[in-house]
């Protein structure tokens, strides 16, 4: 399984959290922002999306399709379910 975690959510996994996996950031690859990346991420809609945030779903989508889109905020799990990313995110399925 690929999950694509943003910042907030990776550093949750190395943090001591409830939600925490033991060994989790050993599988932690980094992916290089290109001027492809830069340009989908221009591309996303909403404009008014924060550009981290449209970076995020933007290497996300370079990934392909296939994969899990973890978050912690809520603007950006809606930005990369529209885009036509699955999601998941601990903090906001509670409170939903």
């Amino acid at each position: 399984m690929i999950v694509y975690a943003d910042s907030s959510a990776l550093v949750k996994l190395a943090v001591a959290e409830p939600e925490n996996r033991p060994g989790v950031l050993d599988g932690v690859y980094l992916l290089r922002l290109d001027r492809a990346v830069l340009g989908r991420a221009a591309r996303l809609t909403p404009a008014l999306l924060r550009s981290l945030d449209a970076i995020h779903v933007a290497s996300a989508l370079e990934l392909g399709s296939r994969l899990d889109f973890v978050g912690y905020d809520e603007r950006l799990i809606d930005a990369a379910a529209a885009a036509g990313l699955r999601t998941r995110s601990p903090l906001l399925t509670s409170r939903r």
